[in-house]
């Protein structure tokens, strides 16, 4: 893994070409209609990437990352979640998984195989560097974060890399390799996670299964039951932000 400590901190920052959205679902047209937060492309040519800049984004201060790991549906994709989640207290960018959606519409997703966790540990580095080039970030502030099975390698990765992330967030994450975070229990006290269960069924369930198996691990967890919420993503969303910035501030302090 990639030491992101001592990474450098550019004066002049390139921003790129901003990303026009297209064309919403109906569900999720109210959900998403925010201005504040900017969707950009950062890195070279070839290796381009999405970021989501906060609103009044100022190069003097540091801020935290959250790295999000994209799903192949809308639903789960940074574009949808980050500005609900922090319109100005972060930026974000986006890791696309290495197989092609057979959706269509270019968008990738992850694979459950074992074998994967240590290629999205790699695509993870290479996100935290790009970001660190383009923007003023927070070394030790950096978070995994994803939906579904996005959600789930965010786990895997986070809760077994031998980088320690500040912390890993993940909504109605998808089946997890449990064998690999049974490896790896005693890496896993003291780490930071939070889930979210923002599905009716089967999500709930399964994830507060998972939240139990990290319990007994030592990870230091909030669970967010969203499901019963009237806005479960808008729940679930205040609730990923305020866990987030929980730290941050005792960090701080």
């Amino acid at each position: 893994m990639m030491d992101w400590h001592g990474l450098p901190t550019p004066t002049d920052i390139g921003f790129g070409t901003e990303w026009a959205r297209t064309e919403h679902e109906d569900a999720l047209d109210a959900w998403c209609d925010l201005d504040a937060p900017r969707i950009v492309t950062i890195g070279r040519t070839g290796a381009e990437r999405e970021a989501c800049l906060p609103a009044h984004y100022e190069p003097g201060y540091r801020y935290p990352l959250i790295v999000w790991l994209q799903s192949p549906d809308r639903a789960g994709r940074m574009e949808t979640w980050l500005p609900r989640i922090s319109e100005r207290n972060a930026v974000s960018v986006a890791v696309e998984g290495p197989v092609l959606s057979p959706g269509g519409m270019g968008h990738r997703r992850w694979s459950g195989e074992a074998s994967a966790v240590a290629a999205a540990a790699r695509r993870i580095d290479e996100a935290v560097a790009a970001a660190c080039e383009e923007f003023s970030i927070h070394s030790e502030r950096v978070y995994l974060a994803g939906a579904g099975t996005a959600g789930a390698m965010a786990l895997s990765v986070g809760m077994t890399s031998p980088q320690t992330f500040a912390g890993v967030a993940a909504i109605d994450p998808g089946p997890v390799q449990l064998l690999l975070l049974l490896r790896d229990f005693r890496r896993m006290r003291g780490r930071r996670a939070c889930l979210a269960a923002v599905e009716r069924a089967p999500s709930p369930h399964a994830t507060i299964e998972l939240a139990d198996l990290l319990e007994t691990a030592g990870v230091e967890l909030e669970h967010v039951d969203a499901h019963a919420a009237d806005d479960p993503h808008r729940r679930a969303a205040s609730a990923l932000n305020a866990w987030m910035m929980r730290h941050i501030t005792a960090a701080a302090a």
